[in-house]
């Protein structure tokens, strides 16, 4: 859901000389059609591209194939695309050749951009460093306070947002990551893009309800996770992959969805979560910490402890800004079609019946903590209960 993304800005005119310097040496492929016909959704459906709006295309050289659908998806219907890539290469040279001082100015362009754009649509690999080519906790701090801005930006003006990959996007490292082969992960990805979107909303609007409705939620499950807060009158937003008028006329924080969809989430009444959060297995930095425990009272983190190291969390803990200890939301999973396969580690906000809970900032879900560093943590097998009517029984949604 708010993920680090570090771009280098590239406007591409449709001059063939600057056409020719971002094409690959070797000849042009043909699109494939399943990666056409996403652009094409993720354009005309999702983000209801419309003639004379300007659009923010972001993602990496490796998107290149879907990157071009994106912006003649978007000129095809009167757009005007704007085109922003990164690489892995990029981000780790911006550290190790970029003097510290100027970490804190890494998002001014997107300020810029974010003034104008009518419509931002990202592809998030959710690439992070593998073991051993950790980028500073404190510089990494840094480099996302500068884009608390442009997220301030974009939800006060209501831009349009649709993010591609929700923690899925099939690479290799994600894959490996996992427990998964590429072709696996490619599968769950795009069997989770498949996924009846009129299933999605029916049962989505069924759980918002309730939840609009309720006035305490509970959250317990076998191993140990016991936490009690108060959601009445708090908003409860959907993400169903599409940014529709009604989400235009709301604007804030219900202008932004995430493909694969399927997510209903909300944040609770500030200083009201209460209770002990266990997880079995929490991923940072492409490391995993396991049984980690986090104990919450009037509604902020009082203590952390793990049964194994918990080094890698603490260092990006306590380089993050004050707010970081602030339980932000609740997350609940839609997707009937993404489940992780056997023996696998994928961890994921999409399956049915998926809770996952954060920390930290919370204004892109319509919270008021608006700092960037966030920490979420996915508890399968959890039952909820809603004014103390089971509405997730140990994982799967209630009927």
């Amino acid at each position: 859901m708010s993920k680090l993304t570090i771009v280098l800005a590239l406007a591409l005119s449709a001059s063939a000389a600057q056409a020719a310097d971002f094409a690959a040496p070797a000849a042009v492929v043909e699109p494939k059609p399943q990666v056409r016909e996403l652009a094409r959704k993720l354009v005309v459906e999702s983000a209801g591209v419309k003639e004379g709006d300007l659009v923010l295309i972001t993602g990496t050289f490796d998107d290149r194939e879907l990157v071009e659908d994106l912006a003649v998806a978007v000129r095809r219907v009167g757009g005007n695309p704007l085109v922003l890539v990164d690489s892995d290469t990029l981000l780790r040279r911006f550290y190790d050749e970029v003097p510290e001082k100027y970490d804190g100015q890494a998002a001014a362009v997107r300020a810029r951009l974010a003034e104008v754009a009518d419509v931002r649509i990202r592809i998030d690999r959710g690439d992070t460093p593998d073991s051993g080519e950790e980028i500073p906790a404190s510089r990494v701090a840094k480099t996302m306070e500068s884009f608390e801005a442009v997220h301030a930006i974009e939800t006060r003006r209501g831009i349009r947002r649709v993010v591609l990959g929700n923690g899925l996007f099939p690479t290799e490292q994600n894959a490996r990551r996992f427990g998964l082969t590429l072709d696996q992960l490619t599968k769950v990805f795009w069997d989770g893009i498949g996924a009846d979107n009129k299933k999605i909303q029916e049962t989505g609007e069924k759980l918002r309800g309730r939840l609009a409705k309720g006035k305490t939620l509970e959250l317990t499950a076998k191993n140990g996770t016991s936490l009690k807060m108060r959601i009445e009158a708090r908003p409860v937003l959907f993400s169903d992959g599409v940014v529709g008028p009604d989400d235009v006329k709301k604007g804030g924080a219900h202008t932004m969805v995430w493909l694969p969809a399927g997510e209903v989430y909300l944040v609770p009444v500030p200083g009201t979560a209460e209770g002990t959060v266990v997880v079995d297995r929490q991923l940072v930095g492409g490391q995993e910490i396991k049984g980690l425990t986090m104990k919450f009272r009037a509604g902020k983190l009082t203590s952390m402890t793990a049964r194994s190291d918990l080094a890698p969390l603490k260092a990006e803990y306590d380089a993050a800004p004050a707010g970081k200890e602030v339980f932000a939301l609740v997350d609940f999973g839609l997707n009937p079609n993404v489940k992780a396969p056997s023996g696998s580690r994928l961890l994921s906000y999409l399956p049915s019946g998926m809770v996952m809970v954060q920390i930290g900032g919370n204004s892109w879900a319509g919270g008021e903590n608006n700092i960037f560093y966030n920490l979420q943590s996915f508890l399968p097998d959890c039952t909820v209960k809603v004014d103390g009517k089971v509405v997730i029984d140990r994982g799967a949604l209630a009927p």
